[in-house]
């Protein structure tokens, strides 16, 4: 297998040459081969001018930094990429994992600024587990995840108790914001939290549109009854929001089902079909549903064609349908009627 710089060493060339690696970005770091803040640096500038590679991008256990040391002349691998985020038509990075990195709050501020800056971004995750971004990071990162509707999952990183109280707040503020769907972070081993933290953020879940909510504790806490019960109250939250997502979904699917067009398409794909007709006990199912009333329908569109040849639309598949439709529906049982529901004059044969 190759290893780590020699997989990036191979991959440069092509995306520097606006081309598309023959691997996927997988530059995650190797206890003996990490990335440095120059080498992200040298990718992003490449990123820059490339418009064909997209795709995710996990630069996940290196040694990437986000403070300047002037006197070393450090580069910061986080601002790097906030220029990537921030290309004007970009569509570089569709995942960033930047998880176990030596980052700290400044991420949140670049990444986030750059989401806000550009919320047309087509980036669906990030990842930044076992990352401490403090309050202000987890702020701004925040402001631009609700900003970019693009954003699906986001790992947050370590969150002290300060932070949790601001994480609540802010998924509360944007309680109807949609797009974020699966959302994680994890706790501060210093700085637990407290009672009332936990409590609100349980009821910023609650109100959220979140389906899938998952927090680590400081190690040894997993049995705590504290986290047990904030668990529990958390999936019981997640649960009712996926049950109501799914039955509004067939809810839009059947609305969808039932409108004119799409039912004629139905039937006409149907009809052009023969892998179906050959299943479908059709004059069956015709009979029992139908009666008489469907060779009426027939019969009414052969009449009309007849008066009518100069008429091109009865003679398309389509128009033929649509003739034998409306006639069903203007013709159903007394007791299924929906007086001026409709109203189709072309069906009638009337002189």
């Amino acid at each position: 297998m190759t290893s780590l710089i020699g997989r990036f060493q191979r991959d440069l060339p092509y995306l520097e040459n606006n081309q598309i690696p023959l691997t996927s970005s997988d530059y995650k770091g190797e206890p003996e081969e990490k990335l440095r803040d120059d080498d992200v640096k040298v990718l992003c500038l490449a990123l820059l001018k490339n418009d064909k590679f997209s795709g995710p991008l996990d630069l996940s256990n290196n040694d990437l930094t986000d403070l300047v040391i002037f006197d070393f002349n450090t580069f910061q691998s986080a601002l790097y990429l906030s220029d990537v985020l921030n290309k004007v038509g970009g569509q570089n990075i569709t995942e960033l994992n930047l998880s176990k990195n030596n980052l700290q709050y400044k991420t949140g501020i670049y990444i986030g600024d750059a989401l806000v800056q550009n919320n047309q971004y087509p980036i669906n995750h990030i990842a930044l587990r076992d990352i401490q971004l403090d309050l202000e990071g987890v702020t701004r990162l925040m402001n631009g995840v609700n900003q970019n509707k693009n954003i699906k999952r986001l790992h947050v990183g370590i969150v002290d108790n300060e932070g949790l109280l601001k994480l609540a707040q802010q998924v509360g503020q944007y309680s109807r914001t949609q797009h974020l769907v699966r959302f994680e972070f994890q706790e501060e081993e210093k700085e637990p939290w407290s009672d009332k933290a936990m409590q609100e953020i349980v009821f910023s879940v609650s109100v959220s549109e979140l389906e899938y909510v998952k927090f680590t504790t400081s190690p040894g806490k997993e049995e705590d009854e504290r986290y047990r019960t904030l668990k529990q109250e958390i999936d019981f939250h997640t649960e009712k929001k996926i049950a109501t997502h799914k039955k509004q979904k067939r809810f839009e699917d059947r609305q969808e089902q039932c409108n004119t067009d799409k039912m004629f398409e139905n039937i006409l794909a149907l009809i052009e079909t023969k892998e179906a007709q050959k299943k479908m006990p059709v004059r069956k199912f015709f009979n029992n549903t139908f009666g008489t009333i469907l060779n009426d329908a027939i019969f009414a569109l052969k009449k009309k064609q007849s008066k009518e040849p100069q008429n091109e639309q009865l003679f398309t598949k389509r128009g033929s349908v649509k003739f034998v439709a409306m006639y069903i529906l203007e013709n159903l049982p007394q007791h299924e009627r929906e007086p001026d529901l409709y109203d189709s004059s072309d069906s009638r044969d009337g002189d």
